[in-house]
């Protein structure tokens, strides 16, 4: 009996944190790719804001949450461009009508990337989140081994 609640102390943290680090190294990976082909800048316009709920089931509760997402809208090549951001923000951060330069892939001028995005931050705590979990579930393991 001891010996499974060992495992089970030592398995959660270590699950949980691998999927945390693999996020945060998934969301990493993405932005820096999106900052590598995304090297062409054009000045766009905020045309809208679109609030977006992005809830999450707990238990019985519904928790609702909701984003801003922006909609650029920018000139590339003699071609108007629209795209809505994959990257939402609780509080509307961007008013209708606001300029800002986003940096777009030269070759497929609908992939975007914006610099003021916080992704490379969501990176970070997720991988600092699952390298902490990690180092408690070997502090586990390690601490079992004395006992």
């Amino acid at each position: 009996m001891e010996d499974q609640i060992f495992i089970l102390l030592l398995g959660i943290p270590i699950f949980i944190g691998t999927v945390f680090l693999s996020i945060g190294i998934g969301i990493g990976m993405n932005e820096r790719n999106k900052k590598k082909c995304c090297t062409q800048p054009v000045m766009a316009t905020v045309i809208k804001l679109v609030q977006r709920r992005t809830s999450s089931d707990v238990d019985i509760h519904d928790i609702a949450t909701y984003s801003w997402f922006p909609v650029y809208q920018y000139e590339y090549n003699e071609k108007i461009y629209t795209r809505e951001s994959y990257f939402g923000n609780s509080k509307k951060i961007y008013k209708e009508g606001q300029t800002l330069y986003l940096f777009i892939n030269p070759k497929d001028p609908e992939k975007i990337y914006n610099s003021m995005d916080k992704q490379g931050l969501f990176a970070k705590i997720f991988i600092g989140i699952g390298i902490g979990l990690l180092a408690i579930g070997i502090i586990i393991f390690c601490l079992g081994k004395i006992i």
